[in-house]
């Protein structure tokens, strides 16, 4: 039987993960917007500068965080 603390776990993910993503997303946006008004064309580039969640999360980053 599954105990109560992993249904409050998983609970809590669900709750949070959407959150840390919209914060994420919102913040590398800003970070990319901010550097385009000082000069810097690279963020935009690169594809940073948009408010798809998908082209700020890293692979990489969120598998080594996870695991």
């Amino acid at each position: 039987m599954v105990s109560h603390d992993f249904f409050a776990m998983l609970n809590k993910l669900a709750i949070f993960f959407p959150v840390f993503l919209l914060v994420f997303t919102w913040r590398g946006f800003v970070k990319a917007f901010v550097a385009k008004l000082m000069g810097d064309d690279t963020a935009q580039e690169d594809g940073f500068l948009t408010l798809n969640p998908l082209a700020h999360v890293d692979i990489l980053g969120l598998t080594i965080i996870l695991f």
